[in-house]
């Protein structure tokens, strides 16, 4: 089950002997709470909420908003504020989103490397990927190669979807025979941005 909530710390806590709670009308049961605030994921810290304060009674447990007490109530809230430090790990579930992220966009790079040499060293058996420049997508496996040309088993199914070639990748899809592009021809595409994918066993 996916949760995500704010879960607060409490870091200092001061009595506030001073005032009596409106609501059980005692004293020496207020309490100023100065924590730090995070948002979690399935348990994860993931940012910080920043720091807060709140007045509480231990008593009846009503509680109270700082902005609205007096000045001096106000500036005692304040000061323990700056006192408190946000804690790093606060920010846990951050750092792995970005480190996530940071994966992602490094292999996108090795990927891309990958293609372009692939694409000027064609080999048998090299799979590519490739868009029509309508919005529809196929695929092609190159079957034999020379000096000057490739030829390879074009599939005849297309796919609205440049993820989703797996849908139509059957071998009953492909036509049964060659057909022929020159290596400029294959490079060109590749340069366009015609073919966007190229794996090799």
């Amino acid at each position: 089950m996916i949760s995500a909530a704010s879960k607060p710390r409490d870091v200092r806590i001061i009595e506030l002997n001073h005032i009596s709670c409106n609501g059980c009308e005692n004293k020496n049961v207020l309490k100023l709470h100065c924590f730090t605030d995070y948002m979690y994921f399935f348990f994860i810290p993931v940012i910080s909420g920043g720091k807060k304060a709140i007045i509480t009674c231990s008593n009846c447990g009503k509680n109270y908003d700082v902005s609205k007490q007096s000045d001096n109530v106000k500036e005692l809230a304040k000061l323990e504020k700056q006192n408190l430090r946000i804690p790093i790990w606060h920010f846990t579930g951050l750092g792995i989103i970005l480190l996530f992220i940071a994966s992602l966009i490094a292999y996108n790079i090795w990927d891309n490397k990958q293609d372009a040499m692939l694409v000027k060293d064609p080999k048998p058996g090299d799979f590519y990927e490739y868009s029509d420049g309508d919005g529809w997508y196929s695929s092609f496996k190159i079957s034999r190669v020379d000096k000057d040309s490739i030829y390879a088993f074009f599939n005849r199914q297309f796919i609205n979807k440049a993820t989703s070639i797996y849908e139509i990748d059957e071998p009953d899809n492909y036509w049964p025979f060659e057909e022929s592009l020159s290596r400029k021809e294959l490079e060109q595409m590749y340069e366009d941005g015609d073919i966007y994918e190229i794996d090799r066993d």
